[in-house]
């Protein structure tokens, strides 16, 4: 510890049988250097856990060392490490957490601004620099190369206190289950999470995690996540006060994807088993899939928000479910006009888009719609989508006012009671298909045709 901390050698704190391995700290109030030649092993004993290091400055760090903190080899758990610069942070090391009869560990990277370099510059050699020389990286940065290192043997956490970006051809691959983390807490001040060009390949299905302003607060951070290709781990991304953009691929045909921000936008294909897109908090809840995008997910959809433009194609491609839910308690869901300030609008090019199994609309226990408006024909056969099934749940009243009635191939459900604006023909189309009525208003005709038993 001191005001310029510098380490070329080794610093060991192993543990012995039956206990962990030590804590090591290495800080500065002003620079903090490792150079390549430069290590610290807190690995565990035969049977023990890894121990902590923590490499740190209150100004700036730069670690171009090795933090070993392995898992005993008989049993144990991996260490942690943490490499930080108050200030600003290069990190183009390696770190090993793993630990072979046990859970690994995690390193984190937690600067004020953090730029995923495609490579990192030049490393220092294994004698000391003149470390009072204004050699501080600026942004602060870590190399493609060392994240995937690290997660060869370890789950990482990039964490800044306001912006994380990427250059453009960065790519990080793994094979293992290691977990990535990437987030901002903008507690202080407003940044977004720009990873548009980089590429993650969760080739052991790890799962992938992104959040902007995880401290909740008033500050804005909008992400825009990577192109993602996993093997089958869960994808969350989101941001408590700002929106996400999807510009890249996502696909994890295995994996539940969950996309969570107020507003959210598709302009690149997502594919899932399963697909949620909500908000975190109320407000400017608006869902857009732009035209010529393909959201697949065979195990159910869910859409939650206050509007939705639905031009790009949503399926989930078998029996499941696609769900189309209000974001906000009593907002009315109307279905033949457009999304406003007053209510979720769905047009009939917007459920054009979709296919399902069983297209549900409304349901949400925890904000219950303002009651449903029908001004345009359902049918399951095109052109208001393709689904088998229809489900309609309300808070209030299911208004039937189209021309053309609802038709589909199975089922359909009604929560609510049914208010007839105009005749109506509601016809089931297939065997063992039934349609189930609540109570029924107005002064028009209502035919009902099922072939159900």
């Amino acid at each position: 510890t001191g005001e310029i901390v510098g380490v070329s050698g080794e610093v060991r704190a192993t543990g012995a049988d039956g206990s962990r391995g030590g804590d090591v700290l290495v800080s500065s109030t002003m620079r903090t250097v490792l150079t390549s030649s430069a290590r610290i092993d807190v690995s565990g004993g035969a049977s023990s856990d890894g121990g902590r290091a923590v490499v740190w400055s209150d100004t700036a760090t730069q670690f171009f060392g090795t933090i070993l903190g392995r898992g005993g080899d008989l049993g144990g758990d991996g260490g942690e490490a943490e490499v930080s610069g108050h200030e600003t942070l290069g990190y183009s090391g390696t770190a090993d957490l793993s630990a072979p009869s046990g859970n690994a560990g995690t390193m984190l990277l937690d600067p004020f601004l953090l730029r995923i370099l495609l490579a990192a510059p030049q490393a220092l050699d294994g004698s000391l620099p003149t470390i009072g020389q204004n050699t501080l990286p600026d942004p602060g940065f870590v190399s493609a190369p060392a994240i995937q290192a690290a997660l060869a043997n370890g789950g990482v956490i990039l964490e800044a206190g306001r912006q994380i970006e990427a250059e453009p051809g960065a790519v990080v691959t793994w094979n293992t289950f290691s977990q990535i983390q990437i987030s901002t807490t903008n507690s202080a001040l407003a940044g977004d999470i720009l990873l548009g060009g980089l590429q993650l390949n969760a080739l052991g299905g790890g799962q992938i995690e992104i959040a902007g302003n995880t401290s909740d607060g008033a500050l804005v951070c909008n992400v825009e996540p990577p192109r993602i290709t996993s093997a089958g781990g869960g994808i969350n991304i989101g941001s408590f006060n700002g929106s996400v953009t999807v510009n890249q691929p996502i696909s994890s045909p295995g994996g539940a994807v969950r996309l969570l921000a107020a507003p959210v936008r598709l302009s690149a294909n997502v594919t899932a088993a399963s697909l949620e897109v909500s908000p975190l908090r109320l407000g400017n809840s608006r869902l857009t899939i732009d035209p010529g995008v393909s959201v697949s997910a065979p195990m159910g959809i869910e859409y939650t928000a206050d509007e939705m433009y639905l031009a790009g194609s949503s399926s989930n491609a078998g029996a499941s479910f696609l769900a189309l839910r209000n974001a906000t308690a009593n907002r009315p869901i109307r279905l033949g006009t457009a999304s406003d300030a007053s209510a979720l609008g769905l047009q009939l090019i917007d459920l054009a888009t979709v296919a399902a199994g069983v297209l549900a609309i409304g349901e949400n226990n925890a904000a219950p719609n303002g009651g449903i408006t029908v001004t345009i024909p359902l049918d399951g056969n095109g052109p208001s989508g393709r689904f088998t099934q229809l489900s309609l749940f309300s808070g209030g009243s299911i208004n039937l006012n189209s021309a053309g009635g609802v038709t589909t191939p199975g089922s359909q459900s009604y929560s609510a009671p049914i208010s007839l604006g105009a005749s109506q023909a509601l016809t089931s189309g297939t065997a063992f298909s039934d349609i189930s009525l609540g109570a029924i208003d107005g002064a028009f005709a209502l035919t009902v045709t099922a072939t159900g038993s």
